[in-house]
């Protein structure tokens, strides 16, 4: 059997009874591998996945259904609620490093029989293995970089390490394999590309910080010796007020931008485990979300200014109107955030 049980190896015609021992073994596998809670025994049993052998079902050859890549992206998104990523890519790198040859390929001699029974295997098993263990490692470098690698320098290190280990493999045991250096090529490439995209976004980000100091805070606004409830209405007036000559169809448009530029940034990472909730990390683990919330806060104090800013209840209703209509607008935009 190879290591997940779903391919048994006969060397010779099975027999009834080799069937029947061949059944049991399937079954052991399956029932290893399923989430499994029994209600009718006096002791609940659960019996639950290991990261390895999420790993090997969902990366084996005989696994083509397409969940198995989703199955993946899901672990790489949730993987810190339960490890962390250097054991992540621990076990996606022993998937790689460790694929065992069938039992029959095992016994010793090079024959030429044995040498090309060798190379379909990996040709075929191997080759579908790897392709969907480098597919995981793609994804998760193009998509997470900057939460998993950018600042976890030893992290860095055991994926420069492999990929020095795979160099040495390109031009060793498989040299004979183009599929294998293409894939490897590849991967060093991506991988290089985020690192020095990250790089220079970082020092963007000092130049704009840089910047920022530079030009410091806008001078407050002068109020004089006006009294505190003329200085509120006046400064609420001056900065909250509606232009005009504005209408609600432009105004539901701007807005509606303003949530879509945060909303399209929210990374899947961060809706996972209410980061937004806890205090001593949501922000920076969930920057977007918050800022989502932010907005939405925001909105609704400038909505509660513009009609209580007025002083005649005729001047409010009108205000009360404008904003119904405007509300229209957004949910002809589909812009349910600001509707609640």
């Amino acid at each position: 059997s190879d290591d997940m049980g779903s391919k048994l190896v006969c060397l010779s015609t099975p027999n009834r009874d080799m069937v029947t021992c061949a059944i049991k073994v399937l079954q052991t596998y399956r029932a290893r591998l399923r989430i499994n809670n029994n209600d009718d025994d006096d002791e609940k049993q659960q019996d639950t996945l290991t990261l390895q052998q999420i790993i090997i079902w969902s990366t084996h050859e005989n696994m083509h259904d397409v969940n198995t890549h989703e199955l993946m992206d899901a672990l790489i998104l949730t993987h810190k609620q339960f490890t962390n990523s250097r054991t992540l890519f621990y076990h996606l790198r022993e998937r790689c490093d460790n694929v065992p040859l069938p039992p029959q390929l095992r016994v010793h001699g090079h024959g030429q029989d044995q040498d090309d029974a060798i190379h379909q295997f990996q040709n075929t098993v191997l080759k579908i293995i790897l392709i969907k263990v480098f597919r995981s490692i793609s994804v998760w470098i193009v998509n997470y970089w900057a939460l998993d690698f950018a600042d976890n320098s030893e992290l860095q290190h055991d994926v420069t390490a492999w990929f020095a280990e795979l160099q040495q493999h390109k031009h060793g045991k498989y040299q004979h394999l183009q599929w294998f250096r293409y894939l490897v090529d590849n991967m060093i490439e991506m991988f290089e590309q985020q690192r020095t995209r990250a790089m220079v976004d970082a020092e963007n980000d000092c130049a704009l910080m840089v910047a920022n100091t530079v030009i410091g805070d806008m001078p407050a606004v002068s109020t004089g010796d006006m009294p505190h409830d003329e200085i509120d209405k006046k400064l609420l007036r001056k900065h909250y007020r509606l232009h005009p000559n504005i209408g609600t169809a432009e105004l539901a448009q701007q807005i509606t931008l303003m949530h879509y530029r945060i909303f399209v940034a929210i990374a899947s990472r961060e809706c996972v485990g209410l980061k937004w909730k806890k205090k001593d990390r949501k922000s920076s683990e969930a920057p977007h979300i918050l800022a989502m919330i932010e907005l939405f806060n925001e909105w609704v104090l400038f909505v509660q200014l513009q009609i209580l800013m007025e002083d005649g209840v005729k001047q409010r209703a009108k205000t009360i109107k404008f904003m119904i209509e405007l509300c229209v607008q957004l949910q002809a935009l589909q812009n349910y955030d600001a509707l609640r």
